[in-house]
């Protein structure tokens, strides 16, 4: 078994690569905004960006090799948020409207990084357009005092941009 040789300089150049990435944005660092609904803003726990895809054509050449090539951009899709609901139930009353009259809403997901005073960059805020919301289910707990009503919402989304 060889023995493990020490590499300062390598190690220096693995440092100076991870502090050339800069401050780097923290999962925490969102916020999350449904058009028309902007007070719930702060209630959004979680949130998803979406996705940014292309299908994928599986071709096979001769002899059987794979060849994969990019097909339609699919720009439709859906994240899952949660958010936490205040005694007045804010949040459940807002939702049950919005899926009661079958409002389609715009949503966006964006950075709020500190650093920058909340204030994200183009390339960290998605727009998603015409968008339905479904509230599953959550529980209510005898057994657990120190738990918030953080309910699940699916955000079926026509169009990212």
């Amino acid at each position: 078994m060889a023995a493990t040789e020490g590499n300062k300089g390598f190690v220096k150049r693995l440092y100076n690569s991870e502090k050339a990435i800069g401050t780097k944005l923290k999962s925490n660092e969102f916020k999350f905004t449904i058009a028309g609904y902007e007070g719930l803003t702060a209630m959004f726990r979680t949130a998803q960006w979406p996705k940014t895809q292309r299908e994928v054509i599986d071709e096979k050449g001769h002899g059987g090799v794979g060849i994969p090539e990019y097909g339609m951009l699919q720009n439709s899709g859906e994240i899952v948020v949660t958010a936490v609901e205040n005694v007045r139930g804010d949040l459940l009353s807002a939702l049950r409207g919005i899926i009661e009259r079958a409002e389609k809403v715009n949503c966006t997901m964006e950075a709020a990084p500190e650093s920058t005073e909340g204030e994200s960059p183009e390339a960290l805020v998605r727009n998603l357009e015409d968008c339905l919301l479904t509230s599953d289910a959550f529980d209510g707990s005898t057994d657990d005092t120190a738990a918030l009503v953080k309910p699940s919402i699916t955000i079926t989304y026509g169009w990212a941009e």
